[in-house]
């Protein structure tokens, strides 16, 4: 009788681990679409880190074209990417489509996810699964720990951080932009990219830190 109490205790736990980590993962997963699209985050990064003057053409055709890339970006049906002012090499294209690979990627996760957690809530209301409260801790901790090791790494050297990740994700050099080839690289600094791992890694914890106060309300309504 203990042993089939233990087993229980044990398929407990791992099935509320593993749906955290799956709530975690989706939220790792939304954040930088959410991030992608929301585009008063490069308005302010082309004030911040002077962009214009850098490229010569105003604000409001920096983000036409930064728009269009974005769009290329998350729409599976567009397959070549035609900035309005900036050329492209073979190579600077081909980086990009294998940059949309990604994010198509990220929103084949993100899209199963949602259908599962869909289907999860609908068992829940029908009463045919349990959502104990411990979930919210558990992807606190999750989201927590990657978040703050990531944001530690990136601001203690965000180049060598920005270089590895490439290098991790890509299996050739064509992200390194020569300018003259692909202007577009003066448009997207690298210090954007920090600023939108920054916002979306604080972004992350503030989630976390929501999950735990939810956690700690729902633990004193049942006591």
């Amino acid at each position: 009788m203990l042993s089939k109490i233990k087993i229980h205790y044990l398929f407990t736990k791992t099935k509320n681990v593993f749906l955290s980590l799956l709530i975690s993962i989706f939220s790792i997963a939304i954040w930088p679409i959410l991030a992608l699209n929301f585009t008063p985050i490069y308005k302010i990064s082309i004030k911040i880190l002077d962009i214009p003057r850098v490229t010569s053409l105003s604000e409001k055709a920096l983000i036409i074209n930064y728009n269009i890339l974005i769009k290329y970006l998350q729409v599976p049906f567009i397959y070549k990417l035609k900035f309005q002012d900036f050329p492209m090499s073979p190579q600077g294209e081909y980086h990009f489509t294998e940059v949309k690979n990604i994010f198509l990627n990220i929103y084949s996760i993100v899209f199963a996810l949602l259908i599962f957690f869909l289907l999860c809530i609908y068992l829940y209301k029908k009463k045919k699964l349990s959502f104990p409260i411990e979930i919210f801790n558990y992807t606190f901790y999750i989201l927590s720990f990657f978040s703050l090791s990531i944001l530690y790494v990136v601001l203690s050297d965000f180049s060598k951080t920005f270089d590895k990740f490439h290098k991790l994700f890509f299996n050739n050099n064509y992200w390194l932009f020569d300018p003259r080839l692909d202007p577009v690289i003066n448009a997207l600094p690298e210090e954007f990219f920090m600023i939108c791992g920054v916002i979306i890694l604080c972004s992350i914890i503030v989630e976390a830190i929501i999950l735990k106060v939810i956690y700690h309300k729902q633990l004193k309504k049942q006591k």
